[in-house]
């Protein structure tokens, strides 16, 4: 008893430092990381969210920025109408690494993905994540001769990135399909997978 009972304090002091720990690097976090935001806006966010409201504030354009989502690993602020700011702290074998996702809609989405250690210093994205290529969400191999023509018009890379949140999954969807017109979207969408779902194993992201 007296162990089952010092595992269940270790995994609840492991659970609140990373909850303590995903605020203060937040709070600390150069403001270059989000430029829409004063230090106080950061604080206001938590604050709302702590007192169970609306986590909205008014940023540095003077327009609306709003948290969605605060966790022990995880955050989601919509910056703005058309873009979000995702922050994910991953545990690797000996600390953790920060991974923080930017997405701009428009009108078709687009993300890019960047690393930091605790001390914000960038890390290589190819040590930990690669970006998914279009053919990676055929659901055929084969589709590629099916489709022909049609998979020229694919002529740009768009991918919407989201963490889970509530695990240390990593969403890739395929918004290239969004930006074309309808009578070829109608053709290439049956032979596409809508998403791919990445897991975060041995400290990198890897295809599922």
């Amino acid at each position: 008893m007296k162990k089952i009972s010092l595992l269940l304090f270790i995994l609840c002091c492991g659970q609140w430092g990373m909850a303590q720990n995903i605020r203060s690097l937040f709070l600390d976090m150069p403001e270059t990381f989000t430029p829409l935001l004063t230090s106080v806006n950061k604080a206001d966010f938590i604050d709302f969210i702590d007192s169970k409201m609306k986590a909205k504030i008014m940023n540095k354009f003077n327009k609306t920025s709003e948290m969605k989502i605060l966790s022990d690993s995880y955050i989601l602020i919509q910056m703005s109408e058309n873009t979000t700011w995702q922050m994910k702290v991953l545990p690797t074998s000996n600390s953790f690494v920060i991974a923080i996702i930017k997405t701009v809609k428009g009108p078709a989405a687009d993300s890019s993905i960047s690393f930091y250690s605790s001390d914000w210093k960038e890390l290589s994205v190819s040590s930990f994540y690669e970006q998914p290529s279009i053919a990676s969400f055929l659901k055929d191999e084969k589709a590629s001769f099916k489709l022909n023509n049609d998979l020229q018009a694919l002529d740009m890379s768009l991918i919407r990135l989201d963490f889970n949140a509530d695990n240390n999954e990593l969403i890739a969807s395929l918004s290239t399909i969004d930006y074309l017109n309808k009578e070829t979207r109608e053709k290439v969408e049956p032979y596409f997978n809508k998403e791919l779902v990445l897991s975060w194993e041995g400290g990198k992201y890897l295809m599922k």
